[in-house]
Order: C-alpha cells, then structure tokens, then sequence
C-alpha cells in the first residue's frame, strides 16, 4: 500500500491538533431552511390552524414549499 505525502502530513497535523489519528466528523452543511426556527413558526401556524397547506406556509415563512413539507414530515 502507497501512501501519499498528503495523506502522511495530514495525518501528522491531526495528530498534533487532537491526540489522535480518528477521522474528525461534525462537517458539512448546516440546516438553514430546516433549522429550529423555522420548525417552532411552523408548529405555531400549525396550531392556529391545522388545515392550512404547505404552500400557504412557504409563502408566509418565505422559505420553499420543499422545505416546509420535510418539516412536516421529518421534524
């Protein structure tokens, strides 16, 4: 197996930074559109009313209906 320069200095580097060798996780993308905020005003327009469409929600919340409805469906 060949390793590269890379891999060896990185290696090294995360070492030095955090006592280990392990793969750090915690990166990507943050939910922005899908965040707690947007989930609590959702709740809240749900409890006024319970019969009002993703759509009307998106509108209002200025956000897309395609998030409103993973709302919906996941948190």
């Amino acid at each position: 197996m060949k390793l590269t320069e890379l891999f060896v200095y990185r290696t090294i580097k995360r070492f030095q930074q955090t006592g280990s060798i392990k793969k750090r996780y915690g990166g990507g993308r943050k939910c922005t559109a899908t965040g707690r905020t947007n989930v609590e005003k959702v709740r809240k327009i749900l409890a006024r009313n319970s019969e009002r469409s993703a759509a009307q929600m998106a509108k209002e919340l200025n956000i897309s209906d395609r998030s409103v409805r993973r709302i919906l469906k996941n948190k």
